[in-house]
């Protein structure tokens, strides 16, 4: 094995893809759609609340 070689293996990385971070997005979002409904939460009570907390949370920001 020649220096080079190993030099240029280690430099030549997998790039990181978008699709499984992606399908994995989809999944959690299905199963929100899916899952919170059986447990009698509302997605709609739990947006209401998240705009509700949204002023809260912008208080903590210095900007």
């Amino acid at each position: 094995m020649v220096e080079g070689d190993d030099a240029n293996n280690q430099n030549h990385q997998r790039k990181p893809t978008v699709l499984p971070i992606l399908l994995l997005g989809l999944l959690v979002a299905g199963l929100v759609l899916f899952v919170l409904p059986r447990f009698g939460i509302s997605l709609m009570g739990l947006l209401q609340k998240a705009i509700a907390i949204l002023p809260l949370i912008r208080g903590f920001f210095p900007f």
